[in-house]
């Protein structure tokens, strides 16, 4: 096959990997979602370095990207709007998701 520069170029076949499932909330990947230690995990991989969560997507509990931590201690303690599926169960990303993935089935999922 021959490029637009007019250089050859190699067709790659892939096999596509499906898209993982996971828990909304679940951050820190224990199998509970319990508000404090998922958003403690999370502020602690956002602010001070920490390792990255298996499954970013379960951390986006609200699809904004920002105020995650929050929502879920309000979710938690003060009776909030819960997380946005999949919640409480096991689920497969939404159309928002793939930008985040999961790089590991969380266990809770298998």
């Amino acid at each position: 096959m021959t490029g637009a520069l007019g250089g050859d170029f190699a067709t790659v076949k892939y096999r596509q990997i499906p898209p993982q499932r996971f828990v909304r909330g679940d951050c820190n990947n224990d199998g509970h979602i319990d508000g404090l230690t998922d958003a403690v995990f999370l502020l602690s991989y956002e602010y001070f370095g920490a390792g990255a969560p298996r499954c970013r997507a379960a951390c986006d509990v609200n699809l904004s990207g920002v105020t995650d931590a929050i929502d879920l201690l309000v979710f938690s303690f003060l009776g909030g709007p819960a997380p946005v599926p999949p919640f409480p169960d096991c689920g497969p990303p939404g159309p928002r998701d793939p930008r985040l993935g999961c790089a590991l089935e969380p266990d809770v999922c298998r």
